[in-house]
C-alpha cells in the first residue's frame, strides 16, 4: 500500500525517489522490479547492527572513563560512541568494486573491468588520518570514519542501522547502568568480511532493591 500510494502521490522520501527519478514523466518503475533492493535495505540494516552494537559495547566497557560520559549526557555521546565504534571496527571490512577505466595506483596498473575490493575497515584505521587509530575515543573529531562507503555506493542502509545502534545502546545502558566486561572472560573479535566479538560476557550489575 505504502508503494502503491507514493506512485500516485510521490514525496520527499527515499521510496519515491527509487519509484519515481529517472522515470518518463507519468511513468515509475514497477514496484516488483524495486522489492529486491528494498530487502538488501532492511537485511543490510538488520544483520550489522547487531554486530555493529557488539564492538561499540566492547569498547565502551573497556573504558569506563568513556562509559561515563555516555551515561552522563546519552544524547550527546551515545551518537558519538556508535559512530567511533563502527570505526574502530567496521562490521564489514571489505566493499567489492569493478573499475570504470584502467587505473595506476601506487604503481600498479589495475585495468578496466578489474574487480577490486576497497578495504574500508583499513581505511577506518589510517594512521595519516586518524591520532593512534587503534585506540577506542568517544572524544575523536577528526571527521567521519568508512564504514558505510562513499560516493554513488553509499550504503542505503546507513540511517536505519545507525538509528538501530543509537537505540540498542541507549536503551541497554539506561536498563543496565552498571554495565561491565567479566575481566576473565575478554571479547574475541573475529572475521573479516563480517567482523564482530564472537560473544560478549558482562556483568549486568543489577542492584537488588
Amino acid at each position: 500500500p505504502t508503494l502503491e500510494r507514493l506512485a500516485r502521490q510521490p514525496d520527499d522520501s527515499a521510496l519515491s525517489h527509487m519509484l519515481h527519478d529517472g522515470m518518463p514523466e507519468g511513468t515509475t518503475r514497477p514496484i516488483d522490479f524495486l522489492m529486491p533492493s528494498i530487502k538488501v535495505i532492511l537485511l543490510g540494516g538488520m544483520q550489522e547492527p547487531g554486530h555493529g552494537a557488539g564492538s561499540i559495547l566492547a569498547g565502551l566497557l573497556a573504558h569506563p572513563e568513556q562509559l561515563r560520559q555516555v551515561l552522563a549526557d546519552p544524547e550527546t555521546f551515545v551518537p558519538r560512541a556508535v559512530d567511533e565504534g563502527l570505526r574502530w571496527v567496521a562490521p564489514i571490512g571489505t566493499q567489492t568494486r569493478q573499475t570504470t577505466r584502467a587505473v595506476e595506483l601506487g604503481g600498479v596498473t589495475i585495468p578496466a573491468g578489474a574487480a577490486v575490493a576497497a578495504l574500508v575497515a583499513s581505511a577506518s584505521r589510517d594512521e595519516s588520518r586518524f591520532a593512534d587509530p587503534d585506540r577506542f575515543d568517544i572524544n575523536r573529531n577528526e571527521g567521519n570514519h568508512a564504514a558505510f562507503g562513499f560516493g554513488h555506493h553509499f550504503c542505503s542502509g546507513r540511517f536505519f542501522a545507525r538509528e538501530q545502534m543509537c537505540l540498542a545502546v541507549r536503551l541497554l545502558l539506561q536498563r543496565f547502568p552498571d554495565l561491565s566486561l567479566v575481566p576473565s572472560r575478554e571479547p574475541v573479535f573475529r572475521g573479516w568480511e563480517f567482523r564482530a566479538p564472537t560473544t560478549l560476557h558482562v556483568s549486568l550489575g543489577v542492584r537488588h532493591q
